[in-house]
């Protein structure tokens, strides 16, 4: 392999949001850096080789995403995920009435997920998910919780 683009094309099979997911992984590892004094990108391509070799599956790629969130913030998209791919702030609220009390109110953890670019906020006053794999994730990890109870 050439260059990073290649590397992220072999890994991601050219799908966008796996691109994405990739790049963002990468990030997080500090296997990629923006460097202000030259203005470019450092990187290490072997060592990124030897880093993502295994855990290159989308699955893992969002599961290590969704481990920098805190508990309040899954929580709500857990409840997000079961509401469908697009739902109001509002209706979530109903949902998650203990938030308020909890310390972290309902706008900062959706401020929270839209950083991450797990949801984004439309026009029209609803968010919704980036992409059907995080929602069936959350939901997922719903269904999970709902076992262990």
């Amino acid at each position: 392999l050439g260059s990073l683009g290649d590397l992220a094309y072999q890994r991601t099979n050219g799908n966008p949001f796996h691109v994405l997911c990739f790049i963002e992984a990468i990030k997080r590892q500090r296997l990629l850096n923006y460097d202000a004094s030259s203005s470019s990108w450092t990187y290490d391509l072997d060592m990124i080789q030897k880093e993502t070799k295994l855990s290159t599956s989308l699955a893992t790629l969002i599961a290590k995403k969704i481990d920098h969130l805190d508990r309040q913030t899954k929580d709500v998209l857990k409840v997000a995920a079961l509401l469908g791919s697009a739902f109001t702030k509002e209706c979530i609220c109903h949902l998650t009435s203990d938030y308020a009390e909890a310390g972290k109110s309902l706008a900062t953890c959706l401020r929270s997920a839209v950083d991450a670019r797990f949801i984004e906020e439309r026009r029209d006053g609803y968010y919704q998910f980036t992409h059907d794999k995080l929602q069936a994730a959350f939901e997922e990890m719903m269904e999970e919780s709902e076992q262990h109870m």
